[in-house]
């Protein structure tokens, strides 16, 4: 099964294709935005985590809803716009995803933020099953790629003719 990938219209009007996976040996409890496909401008895949609070420990691993969905305290390590009225940029910017990649569960939770003050976060369902995640598919820890399961099974040759097909002759990337 390929992953989940979606769109926002809060990065580039929808035009970056975006991806969430685990942060798998780094900490499997936390999750993060990675971009699906190569770009250009970026210095690897990875984006912001989603629950930067969330510990590796054993304690902090994720529940599940009643759809067995992970369901994860949103306190993401970058805002896109932190003076914005709630839900704050990366929450709202994952609310207006399509295909949908969260939901909200209504609870919220406080914690303390960097500054040392109390801030209200949002519990929300992640959508995506595991077979529909990123998965780190390199030892590298300085510059770590994320591939689908599929694709992670291939080999680093077939991958690149796979894209060198899609990119040029059938007309451009996915």
């Amino acid at each position: 099964m390929p992953i989940l990938s979606f769109v926002t219209p809060a990065y580039a009007k929808g035009g970056l294709c975006f991806a969430l996976a685990r942060k798998d040996s780094l900490n499997r409890n936390q999750y993060m935005l990675v971009f699906a496909r190569p770009y250009g401008m970026a210095y690897d895949r990875r984006g912001p985590t989603l629950n930067c609070a969330a510990s590796s420990n054993e304690a902090d691993a994720p529940g599940l809803s009643s759809s067995g969905h992970p369901m994860i305290c949103f306190d993401c390590d970058i805002d896109l716009n932190p003076l914005r009225p709630e839900p704050k940029g990366m929450l709202n910017a994952l609310l207006q995803a399509e295909p949908p990649v969260i939901r909200p569960t209504g609870r919220t939770r406080k914690m303390v933020d960097k500054s040392g003050g109390v801030e209200l976060v949002h519990e929300v369902e992640i959508l995506v099953d595991e077979d529909g995640l990123s998965h780190r598919c390199n030892k590298d820890s300085t510059r770590p790629q994320y591939l689908c399961p599929t694709c992670e099974e291939q080999s680093r040759l077939t991958r690149a003719f796979r894209w060198v097909l899609r990119r040029y002759w059938l007309g451009g990337l996915e």
